[in-house]
């Protein structure tokens, strides 16, 4: 606000202020000691980007791109013929994974699951049993209605059946 401004609506005392100002193109400007410092905020915050490399992914690549190009019987067919077409200019820890794929070892795993027995005897002792709200109610299913249900009350006779 101009000076003059301020006084004639008399806002009280005049103090000083100091602002910075950001350029369009991301630059601070500074006065030191009669020198201009100029920041380029870009340039500082630019981080160095590096080329990911990952031969892995590569391999897969041309292997896949050589199959599509021509048609081919099924897939153990195509990784067979990929696995024998193996490139030299490959590293010999890509030839190791190459090679070791191609011998199946990672397809077999120990089984880790133990069958469960049925125990009849537990079907035949009557579950105990417990007061529900007034729109839920018990039915008893299987042999010998043994094994409890909980239903609507509202359900028909007809759809209680079907269960």
């Amino acid at each position: 606000m101009p000076l003059s401004i301020k006084k004639k609506l008399n806002c009280g005392e005049v103090k000083p202020t100091r602002m910075t100002l950001i350029l369009a193109d991301r630059t601070k400007v500074y006065l030191v000691d009669g020198n201009e410092v100029k920041f380029n905020i870009n340039s500082m915050t630019d981080q160095k980007k590096e080329k990911p490399e990952c031969h892995k992914v590569d391999l897969v690549e041309i292997l896949v791109s050589e199959k599509l190009e021509a048609p081919s019987p099924g897939v153990d067919q195509i990784i067979l013929q990929s696995i024998e077409k193996e490139d030299e200019d490959l590293d010999e820890e890509t030839n190791m994974s190459v090679r070791w794929l191609s011998t199946e070892d990672y397809m077999r795993f120990p089984q880790r699951y133990k069958s469960l027995e049925f125990n009849h005897n537990e079907i035949s002792k009557p579950p105990e049993l417990k007061e529900l709200p007034k729109h839920l109610k018990y039915i008893f299913l299987g042999e010998g209605e043994t094994q409890p249900a909980i239903i609507s009350n509202s359900l028909s006779p007809e759809h209680e059946e079907k269960l």
